[in-house]
């Protein structure tokens, strides 16, 4: 992880090189050997969810970052394109002589859930008109502030009965979401505490979590703002050593 050259950790907010790191992550992660999109079918939240689910905070309904947070909105849109992937709507790719993954839809029927409201119907709306066909990946991705897939995303864990919604500030502008229903966090949590401490073998939906989930937190050096807050400070610096030595093996085909 940050002992990767090409990890976050070594990239200071420069917006296009975030992005395309995130594209080089989706794409090791979908076309690693170890990939299996039915295991995705296993959980009940997509992986976009489980990301937004472990960045806000539990109490307050805070999420940090939220508002000018846009590489951590990045990870919530590389997210996404791994549940397409998933789904087997798009795919992922590279061309002869291109470092940078390319990806396609594959198929233009509607995904019938929150995807097709996140991103899906833009995909498709713009290959049907021909204005996609073959795209970088990371110059999607650099749009993540105008898609408005973590407001959307936030959203579908509302409607789920998972989070609830909280205004705040002045005219209650701002939003919070606190926790109404607590369980599907903290089956994620066992999940992540059990792979750390108990050596779990991940299955192909946490490896991509923690994987997004530990990148992310590197453009963050001190605070850490998705994982750090499911730990005690003494769990989670054995727990980050572990996952890093674990995540290492599937950053690379």
């Amino acid at each position: 992880m940050a002992t990767d050259p090409q990890s976050l950790a070594n990239i200071y907010q420069d917006m296009e090189e975030v992005a395309k790191v995130f594209g080089r992550i989706v794409y090791n992660t979908i076309c690693h050997t170890n990939f299996k999109p039915d295991e995705f079918d296993q959980h009940s939240l997509f992986l976009c969810e489980a990301y937004c689910l472990l960045w806000q905070d539990a109490g307050t309904g805070q999420v940090d970052g939220r508002k000018v947070g846009i590489p951590l909105k990045v990870g919530v849109f590389a997210a996404l394109f791994i549940d397409l992937a998933a789904a087997s709507k798009i795919e992922v790719f590279k061309n002869n002589h291109d470092d940078e993954p390319m990806f396609r839809v594959i198929d233009q029927n509607a995904t019938e859930s929150f995807l097709d409201v996140a991103i899906f119907d833009s995909l498709r709306s713009a290959d049907l008109h021909g204005r996609l066909r073959e795209a970088k990946l990371w110059k999607w991705l650099i749009r993540a502030e105008d898609a408005e897939c973590v407001e959307n995303t936030f959203d579908s864990l509302v409607i789920k009965g998972i989070l609830k919604e909280k205004p705040s500030g002045l005219f209650g502008i701002f939003k919070r979401f606190p926790t109404r229903n607590p369980i599907p966090e903290k089956k994620l949590e066992e999940k992540i505490k059990n792979i750390a401490f108990n050596k779990e073998s991940p299955d192909s939906y946490m490896l991509s979590l923690l994987i997004l989930s530990r990148e992310s937190d590197q453009i963050f050096l001190c605070s850490d703002p998705i994982l750090k807050k499911h730990f005690t400070s003494l769990e989670y610096k054995e727990a980050k050593k572990t996952l890093d030595q674990i995540l290492m093996k599937h950053l690379k085909i």
